[in-house]
């Protein structure tokens, strides 16, 4: 697991990838992950919301659509 402390926010891809070895990661890892992040950028996304909106919305109906495919999947190859 990677120790979240350690880890500094950048926008550099390269440097966001020695960092975040993603292949690595399992997915309650991604999670955790997922719930740093959003806590360091929760100012930000709260200031962005009314920007951004239907950007995340549709964000967010392609991920329950994904999620929804895996829990298929899931299902038929248990």
């Amino acid at each position: 697991m990677i120790d979240s402390s350690a880890l500094r926010i950048t926008q550099d891809s390269e440097e966001l990838e020695k960092q975040l070895p993603l292949k690595e990661l399992t997915p309650q890892d991604s999670a955790r992950q997922w719930l740093v992040l959003q806590q360091a950028f929760e100012g930000q996304l709260k200031d962005t919301e009314a920007i951004f909106a239907g950007d995340r919305r549709e964000a967010l109906v392609e991920l329950q659509r994904h999620l929804k495919k895996l829990a298929e999947w899931q299902a038929d190859n248990g």
